[in-house]
């Protein structure tokens, strides 16, 4: 009887801790960053010729193959398609761990 009342509770426990992984082990989390960052996009001013600058920065994004999803010289406004950044992230304590 003593061995059966065992096995329940450690049935019991492996229901319990199956179900408490079901549910949080796909969930996921949202890890604040620290400071302050923008939720809209950025305007930037260069004291250059717009030609200049917009051949720049057509230049940057291909050479960093960045996907232009849009791009409209007379508003000024190129968009790209979602990019991975993981190559330009830093640490915050200055290395890498």
């Amino acid at each position: 009887m003593k061995r059966i009342v065992y096995m329940r509770n450690w049935m019991l426990a492996l229901v319990l801790m199956g179900s408490i992984w079901a549910l949080t082990g796909c969930a996921f989390v949202k890890v604040p960053l620290k400071g302050h960052y923008a939720d809209s996009g950025y305007t930037f001013q260069y004291p250059l010729p717009k030609a200049q600058v917009w051949n720049a920065i057509l230049q940057f994004l291909t050479q960093k193959g960045i996907a232009i999803k849009t791009i409209d010289a007379a508003d000024g406004i190129i968009t790209t398609e979602n990019t991975s950044f993981i190559n330009s992230y830093t640490w915050e304590n200055g290395n890498s761990s």
